[in-house]
């Protein structure tokens, strides 16, 4: 039977470690998992108290994704008090596979240790938590904001994180109170590195990552927001021609419509005066240049309402000089304004 005072010492130590507040004691078991996502190392650094061996139950997860309501299931301990008299590196393994409860059970925001690790930009504690998870609906826990930790990882805009829960079958298509998935914010941001996180096919150094889990699932690229914009309508209104260079080459549809008005990215590239995705997108895509708006409105036309020399530069690319009908009336105002996307999580 273990001392009180090494169980104290355990229970100071498994608390530094998930405050942060301590040296990382995950580094060994994020690196260690090479075989299974949610393996543990043998040599695992998280100890648990001995009193807290005995009292931990579990309570099934808090799911609340938008549809599933809190559950407050209880079953029995999920640790046998009759292995207490066997050394820590004996049953670490075993409890820590099923200790999830403790660690995805929220708090009165709705957030469980996962997401205040990622909050607080805690990278390896991050990674031993998600290796944590028995199954990945325990990654698509919702808090109050309606985040998953999938979106507060592109929030704080940590890749490793990002690909990390994708590889692991974290949700790529879960919607904040705006509609916005991660890659929709990523989009906003004009952060690179964690859109090809969301949206690059599996490669073979990530396999052992996979093995028995769900289906890998990239980012869908073409789903819109709750203002209807897609994540290319975000970035060409943003001026991130990278981004939209990188959504093209992984397939978003550079002629879809967004919801309000019928505009395509380049529609709002040019409203919002972005000339370089603009041109981008003339030079890749010269088909955009006949697109409509749900108004009959050509990119050339609008143009000529924002920006006579650019309309020019249009017609050299290719664009018909047909002008605006006396009795059509423009439709510029039913979705240039980028607050639209900025209503919850944008920024």
């Amino acid at each position: 039977m273990w001392s009180q005072e090494k169980s104290a010492a355990q229970t100071r130590k498994i608390e530094s470690q998930i405050s942060g507040q301590a040296d990382s004691g995950f580094q060994s078991l994020a690196d260690s998992c090479t075989a299974s996502m949610r393996a543990c190392s043998e040599n695992a650094e998280c100890e648990l108290s001995e009193t807290f061996i005995r009292t931990l139950s579990l309570k099934h997860a808090n799911i609340n994704n938008l549809d599933m309501g809190k559950s407050q299931h209880k079953s029995e301990p999920i640790v046998n008090a009759n292995r207490l008299d066997c050394p820590w590196n004996e049953i670490d393994s075993d409890m820590l596979r099923n200790s999830y409860e403790f660690f995805y059970k929220q708090d009165s925001n709705g957030d469980t240790q996962l997401h205040t690790s990622i909050t607080m930009n805690h990278v390896e504690a991050s990674l031993w938590l998600i290796n944590l998870a028995p199954h990945p609906c325990l990654l698509d826990i919702i808090n109050d904001e309606s985040h998953t930790a999938l979106h507060l990882a592109v929030m704080i805009r940590e890749p490793q994180i990002v690909r990390r829960l994708v590889l692991a079958g974290a949700n790529t298509t879960v919607r904040t109170r705006g509609g916005n998935t991660p890659l929709h914010m990523a989009c906003s941001h004009g952060d690179l590195d964690c859109a090809r996180a969301l949206t690059e096919p599996i490669t073979k150094s990530e396999m052992n990552w996979t093995a028995g889990k769900p289906q890998f699932s990239p980012a869908n690229l073409n789903m819109r927001n709750y203002t209807g914009k897609t994540c290319l309508h975000i970035a060409a209104s943003r001026g991130h021609v990278e981004m939209v260079d990188h959504l093209l080459r992984v397939g978003a549809d550079v002629n879809v419509q967004e919801g309000l008005g019928g505009k395509t990215a380049l529609h709002l590239a040019i409203e919002n005066g972005h000339r370089q995705v603009v041109h981008f997108l003339v030079r890749e895509r010269r088909s955009c240049l006949e697109a409509v708006t749900y108004g009959g409105e050509t990119p050339y036309q609008i143009a000529l309402d924002v920006d006579r020399q650019l309309a020019e530069e249009l017609l050299r690319f290719g664009a018909s000089p047909v002008l605006r009908s006396d009795d059509s009336s423009s439709d510029s105002s039913s979705s240039s304004s980028m607050s639209e996307d900025d209503s919850d999580d944008c920024l």
